[in-house]
């Protein structure tokens, strides 16, 4: 079910919920069928990391644009330098972070009970506070290149 915009051709892609929210359904029939003895905070982490991202960067955006002055200029010339933004790194690199983020969150709030050792996933508090900046970081990386497109400064980085 795609709904277009009056912004052009751009519509509304569900299938970041359909992808974790089939992943939570899943572990959440696994844990109540005793697949395996996970907290529930663990069997809802990927809807956490959905929701937690997509709140991250809505607001990362609203804090640039509200923050950054932006030179707006016609609809239709704006959409064509906005289809031509290809850098997604900072994106991805951003979804990353936040998803490590959540993941030594659960670890903070309950240890496992066997150390692994890997100390990325330690839920330590210098760790969290590394992805969290990062994850920050990443997102105002990413929208800094739309502004940049919106203001008509040539994007080299993609």
């Amino acid at each position: 079910m795609n709904s277009s915009s009056r912004w052009g051709a751009k519509s509304i892609e569900p299938t970041g919920v359909w992808l974790f929210g089939g992943l939570t359904v899943l572990l959440v029939m696994g844990k109540v069928l005793g697949l395996w003895g996970w907290s529930w905070w663990r069997v809802a982490l990927p809807l956490f990391i959905f929701l937690g991202f997509n709140g991250l960067y809505s607001a990362m955006g609203f804090l640039y644009l509200s923050s950054v002055p932006v030179r707006y200029g016609l609809e239709d010339e704006e959409n064509d330098r906005l289809r031509m933004h290809r850098a997604r790194a900072p994106y991805w690199a951003g979804f990353i972070f936040l998803a490590c983020f959540a993941l030594n969150v659960v670890s903070r709030l309950e240890p496992a009970e066997a150390s692994t050792g890997w100390w990325l996933f330690s839920g330590r508090v210098e760790v969290l506070i590394t992805f969290g900046v990062f994850s920050v970081v990443s997102l105002w990386l990413y929208w800094s290149r739309i502004g940049y497109l919106l203001n008509g400064v040539e994007d080299r980085h993609s």
